[in-house]
């Protein structure tokens, strides 16, 4: 006969047994942001105009800053890169020729509970008369944050580009251990799951580039978007007590043994107390 005290409510244990057994532990990992830790936020957008019959000219947008977070997480900052360039005409008696350029660049994004959205984005326009006309434009922005623990992450990236040759490229360097994982070749849509990474200081950092040969009018427009969330580096299914990957008497014995104590490990739905509540999640849970 089971002990009154350890009786759980038969409608609560045949929900679950009818649900899933395979809920992943609630294990978020801390993260400091730049709110909070002595980094910053960079941005570095240049632009060069080249006409055939002159030098290039060029401008630049670059800072380091502290970027303010709202109340509900969000936060972003942007610049702007003009440059016009004259030069004289290709043989006497011809007018002037000149180009026009005018990039803007914008960075903003979330704070998650266990990680953070990014969104970059870089636009710009070249208008040029008598005269071949190159551009080169390059976006740089990053995003420096502290991971207290090790941990995994997921991570879904998502990016936009219309017109010819850009490149985007979204990379998480760990600066300790000074390795970059290519972010943009490992994580696109729909690949999601990291293998371990230690604790240290990190960035996101996202490069645009933009480079266009004898176009007299063009327009381009380049964007990522990058969602990470951190969790704990061995995740194991809600109710694995003895982390073996398998559910079953060896977790029941660890959980009836914490029986209504305040046992962190065993109260699987984190209200204070182990009790029938969680006796119904491993059996729901059960292998």
């Amino acid at each position: 006969m089971i002990d009154a005290r350890i009786a759980a409510p038969l409608s609560s244990i045949t929900a679950l047994l009818l649900g899933t057994s395979s809920v992943l532990a609630d294990c978020p990992v801390s993260i400091q942001h730049p709110t909070h830790i002595p980094f910053s936020v960079e941005n570095n957008l240049t632009s060069d105009v080249n006409l055939s019959n002159q030098d290039a000219d060029a401008c630049g947008s670059n800072f380091v800053k502290q970027v303010p977070v709202f109340p509900d997480g969000s936060f972003g900052y942007g610049s702007q890169c003009a440059v016009t360039s004259y030069g004289d005409g290709y043989d006497e008696g011809q007018p002037m020729s000149w180009a026009d350029a005018d990039n803007s660049a914008g960075m903003s994004g979330r704070i998650l509970e266990s990680g953070f959205r990014i969104d970059v984005v870089l636009d710009g326009y070249l208008q040029a008369y008598n005269g071949s006309t190159s551009v080169d434009t390059e976006l740089i922005t990053a995003y420096r944050f502290v991971l207290e623990d090790d941990a995994r992450f997921t991570c879904f990236s998502f990016f936009h580009i219309d017109g010819d040759d850009i490149d985007v490229k979204v990379e998480l360097i760990d600066y300790h251990r000074a390795t970059v994982t290519d972010l943009t070749e490992h994580y696109t849509e729909g690949e999601a799951e990291s293998e371990p990474i230690a604790a240290g200081v990190y960035e996101i950092r996202t490069t645009i580039t933009y480079q266009q040969d004898g176009c007299d009018n063009l327009m381009f427009i380049a964007a990522s978007e990058v969602e990470m969330n951190f969790y704990c580096p061995e995740s194991y299914r809600l109710g694995d007590l003895n982390k073996d990957d398998i559910i079953n008497g060896k977790d029941l014995a660890l959980l009836l043994s914490a029986f209504n104590t305040s046992n962190s490990d065993a109260d699987l739905n984190n209200d204070g107390t182990v009790n029938g509540e969680d006796l119904a999640l491993i059996l729901g849970a059960w292998d």
